[in-house]
C-alpha cells in the first residue's frame, strides 16, 4: 500500500520516567524523581528512557518516516543522536535546562493534534500514559514505550524491540488493527506506604498486535449482516455518548444504521443528526459548512465505495474541499466492514477531492471502524500506485 508521504509518527519522551526504580521509589513522580536523580548522580545520557528509545529507533527499518516532537529532552535530541533528521519540532519547554515535567508531555500532545499524525509513540510509564490520554483520548492512535517504573496499563509494547516491530507493521501498511486498551495507574504515595491502589483511568487506541502488545483482544470471523449490525450499534453508542452532530454520509453501511435508528435516509447525500434525532436532510456543501463553523463538535460518518475503495470524490461531493479543510482528523468517522477492506487486496482507499494539493494532505493512515469497539489502521491515498 502507498499513501503519497511519509509516515507523521509524533514522539513524546519523558526522559526521567523508570529512575525512581533503582532507588526503590515506586516511581518518578513529583518529588520521587528528586530523590532519584540525587541517589543515582546521573545524566540524561545514563537515564532508562533514552537507552530503550535507542534501542527502539535502531530497529525500526523504515527511513521515510516524518517525526515530530519537542526539544530539550522531549524527542528531537534523541532522534537526532540515532542519525534521524526527517523532524519537526512543535514544542520547546520554557528553560531547556530544568527537568520537563507532565505539563510538557502534554502540550507536547496538544501540538501534536495539530499535525495530524498517523501514530503516537510515548515513553515512559503510567504517568505518562494518563498525560497523553488526558490530551490526545481516542483522537489518535498511540503506543507505549515501557520505560518506567510501574505499568499496570495494556497500552505499552513488551520491550523496546516489540515496540519497534509494531511500528514497522504499520509502516508497511499492514491490516493493523486497533483497539481501546486501559490506561491505569497506581498511587505512588499509597504504594510507597505498602498499599496497592491501581485504578482504571482512561483508555487509548493502540495498534493491536498479539506478539507484540501487554492485554490484548483477539477478534473472530466476519459475518457480513452482523458485522452491520456491529457497526451500527457502535455509532449508536457513540452518539449518544455525546452531544456532538453527525452528517451520515451515503452508502449501503450508513444507510443501514439510520434504518436501525429509524431515522430518514438521504441515499445518495447527508443527513445530520443528533442524539438520535433527525436535524435535517440532504445537505448542501454550505449547510455543512454553516454546521462546522457552530459551537458543536462534529463528526463525519463515511464508507469507502465497494471494490473500488473510493472514500472522498464519489457520491459525496458536498464535502467540498473548503469544507474538508475545516475537519480534523479526529473528526473523520470511517466505517467499513473488512471483508470490505481485504477485498481491496492491500490497495489504499482513495481520494479525489478535485484538489491536488488537498490530496496529498489527506493521506496517510486514518483509523477505520470496522465493528463494535473495533478499529484497523489503514492508508489513504491518491492513487492505487
Amino acid at each position: 500500500m502507498t499513501s503519497n508521504r511519509n509516515l507523521s509518527i509524533g514522539l513524546v519522551v519523558n526522559a526521567y520516567a523508570g529512575i525512581g526504580g533503582e532507588a526503590a521509589l515506586k516511581g518518578s513522580d513529583g518529588a520521587a524523581r528528586d530523590h532519584a536523580l540525587a541517589y543515582l548522580d546521573v545524566s540524561k545520557k545514563t537515564l532508562r528512557t533514552p537507552q530503550r528509545l535507542a534501542q527502539m529507533l535502531g530497529l525500526i527499518e523504515s527511513d521515510d518516516i516524518h517525526w515530530v516532537t519537542g526539544e530539550a529532552g522531549l524527542g528531537a535530541e534523541y532522534l537526532v543522536a540515532s542519525g534521524i533528521d526527517n523532524i519537526s519540532i512543535v514544542y520547546s519547554p520554557k528553560s531547556a535546562d530544568a527537568p520537563t515535567t507532565a505539563i510538557d508531555t502534554r502540550n507536547v500532545c496538544l501540538a501534536l493534534l495539530n499535525k495530524d499524525c498517523d501514530l503516537i509513540v510515548f515513553c515512559g510509564g503510567d504517568g505518562t500514559a494518563r498525560d497523553v490520554f488526558d490530551v490526545i483520548g481516542h483522537r489518535v492512535p498511540c503506543l507505549g514505550l515501557p520505560s518506567g517504573v510501574k505499568m499496570q496499563s495494556g497500552v505499552f509494547a513488551i520491550s523496546p524491540a516489540a515496540t519497534a516491530s509494531v511500528i514497522n507493521h504499520v509502516v508497511d501498511h499492514d491490516l493493523t488493527q486497533i483497539a481501546e486498551q486501559d490506561v491505569r495507574d497506581i498511587d505512588e504515595q499509597a504504594l510507597r506506604q505498602g498499599k496497592v491502589r491501581s485504578q482504571y483511568y482512561g483508555s487509548l487506541m493502540v495498534p493491536d498486535e498479539p506478539r507484540y502488545l501487554q492485554n490484548l483482544k483477539i477478534g473472530g470471523v466476519e459475518h457480513e449482516p452482523l458485522v452491520l449490525d456491529d457497526l451500527a450499534d457502535y455509532l449508536t453508542e457513540i452518539m449518544f455518548d455525546s452531544e456532538a452532530i453527525f452528517l451520515v454520509g451515503p452508502g449501503s453501511t450508513t444507510a443501514h444504521w439510520m434504518e436501525k435508528l429509524g431515522l430518514p435516509n438521504t441515499l445518495v447525500g447527508f443527513d445530520a443528526i443528533q442524539e438520535g434525532h433527525h436535524l435535517q436532510s440532504d445537505l448542501t456543501g454550505r449547510d455543512i459548512d454553516v454546521l462546522l463553523s457552530g459551537d458543536i463538535e462534529v463528526f463525519i460518518v463515511i464508507t469507502p465505495t465497494g471494490n473500488q475503495g473510493i472514500l472522498l470524490g464519489r457520491g459525496n461531493q458536498q464535502l467540498t474541499p473548503s469544507v474538508i479543510r475545516r475537519v480534523q482528523k479526529h473528526q473523520w468517522l470511517i466505517i467499513s466492514a473488512k471483508s470490505k477492506l481485504k477485498a481491496l487486496e492491500g490497495r489504499p482507499l482513495i481520494v479525489d477531492t478535485n484538489d491536488s494539493s488537498l490530496d496529498k494532505q489527506l493521506c496517510g493512515l486514518y483509523p477505520v471502524v470496522t465493528g463494535y469497539n473495533d478499529r484497523v489502521l489503514y492508508p489513504i491515498s491518491t492513487s492505487y500506485e
